[in-house]
């Protein structure tokens, strides 16, 4: 009796696991749509404080519920850092984010004589990571019933 009670217990939790993360997930389609409104009235701009943006853009990905329940700022460091996501001179509570940093989070030079364009690489940036916990996580799109 308690080996079947400890079966279900587990089968349980997988069961609440995998609906947790499929909760937590949203399709592509929808995130894609989420990113046009960077440019429209985005809470992140550039100039702002580093724990501000990393906050910021973890909610803008929809990504939260994968962080502990009380999270802090050095979780969200933690987080975007484990996705390879991360200014030059590393995570600062107090520095502030730059085009140039998100440039260099995608790992493209910034061309000199050039204005940068933060918007751009804002979408650009939320995209790779929207690709990143697709591919981690196994997030796919819900395929859609036939009849």
């Amino acid at each position: 009796m308690l080996r079947k009670l400890r079966g279900f217990g587990i089968l349980v939790a997988g069961i609440i696991l995998i609906t947790s993360f499929a909760y937590a997930a949203e399709t592509k389609e929808t995130k894609t749509a989420k990113v046009s409104k960077i440019t429209e009235g985005s809470k992140i701009t550039e100039g702002m404080k580093q724990d501000e943006f990393a906050i910021a853009l973890v909610e803008e990905i929809g990504a939260e519920q994968l962080l502990p329940p009380a999270a802090v700022t050095t979780d969200y460091f933690a987080f975007l850092k484990e996705l390879g996501v991360e200014p030059k001179d590393g995570w600062n509570s107090e520095g502030v984010i730059t085009c140039g940093d998100l440039a260099y989070m995608l790992g493209v030079e910034e061309e000199s004589g050039k204005s940068c364009n933060f918007d751009g690489l804002l979408k650009k940036l939320i995209d790779k990571l929207i690709d990143i916990l697709s591919t981690r996580f196994g997030v796919r799109p819900p395929v859609s019933p036939s009849f």
